[in-house]
This record gives C-alpha cells, sequence and structure tokens, in this order.
C-alpha cells in the first residue's frame, strides 16, 4: 500500500514544475492555522497540499487467505493568490485560471510509487477572495490496492 507522505512528496514534485510555484509549496497545517488567524501567505502564490480522504472503489474480493480492494485516495491543491489592491479580485482571475490550468497539466496522467493507477483530475471551484487573496481548490485522486496476502 502507498505511503500518503509519498504520494504528497510525489504531488509537491510535479507541482513544483509549475515555474510560479516552485519553492512555493506548503503543508496543509500551515494554511489552517493562516485562514484561523486572518493572516494568508505573504508570497503572491502559494500551494497548499491536502489530503483530503479515501474512497472505496469496490467491496473488494476475499478467498482463501487473500483480500484485496481498489482504493482511491484523494487530494487538493488550494492555490493561494494575491491580489493587492484589488478588492473584487477581478484582475487576478486570468492569471488564477492559467495557475489552474499549469496545476492541472502538471499533475493529471503521472504515476505515483506503489500505485494502480496515475493521478486523475477531478474538479476545481473557487472558495474565497478572503482578505485580499483569491483560494482556488483543485482536486485530484489516484487509484491504490489494499492486497492481504
Amino acid at each position: 500500500m502507498a505511503d500518503p507522505l509519498d504520494m504528497l512528496a510525489k504531488l509537491g514534485t510535479l507541482i513544483g514544475s509549475v515555474p510560479d510555484l516552485k519553492n512555493r509549496i506548503e503543508q496543509v497545517a500551515d494554511l489552517a492555522e493562516l485562514i484561523k488567524r486572518g493572516a494568508l501567505p505573504n508570497t503572491p502564490v502559494t500551494a497548499y497540499l491536502v489530503p483530503t480522504g479515501l474512497r472505496p472503489r469496490s467491496e473488494g474480493d476475499a478467498g482463501a487467505g487473500y483480500f484485496t480492494q481498489s482504493v482511491d485516495e484523494h487530494f487538493a491543491i488550494v492555490l493561494v493568490l494575491r491580489t493587492a489592491a484589488d478588492v473584487t479580485g477581478a484582475k487576478g482571475l486570468p492569471k488564477l485560471n492559467k495557475l489552474v490550468w499549469q496545476v492541472i497539466e502538471a499533475v493529471a496522467g503521472s504515476d505515483a510509487p506503489d500505485a494502480v493507477g496515475v493521478f486523475r483530475f477531478g474538479g476545481g471551484q473557487l472558495h474565497s477572495l478572503t482578505a485580499g487573496a483569491l483560494i482556488y481548490q483543485v482536486n485530484f485522486s489516484i487509484q491504490l490496492q489494499i492486497r492481504n496476502l
């Protein structure tokens, strides 16, 4: 079974290939604390990697001494784009759209250690405009397999 930290590391490497996000990738706990305090990142663009859960693809197969089950592991990449002097965030939308598509192109179809499948795009949405920053979530999943032999 794949290690979730390996998956986050792989996602970080893939996202790091997007020029605006190189060296601007953080962990989820940082974002949660910043939002709680109302203090978003000081950098123009930041990406946060968030493991969002596991979902079974099947009920699994059992036999004499074995069990297998396909599972999707889900992740979100939360993009925070500062929009200084733009209260509505409208001026930042073209850059945000470009960044979202760069992330999708960097991640979708890539494989990861111990995975059965590849990273699949699972949608995206604008969450908010908060304290001069656009916050957008891009979702991905990857198929894994539980094997107890």
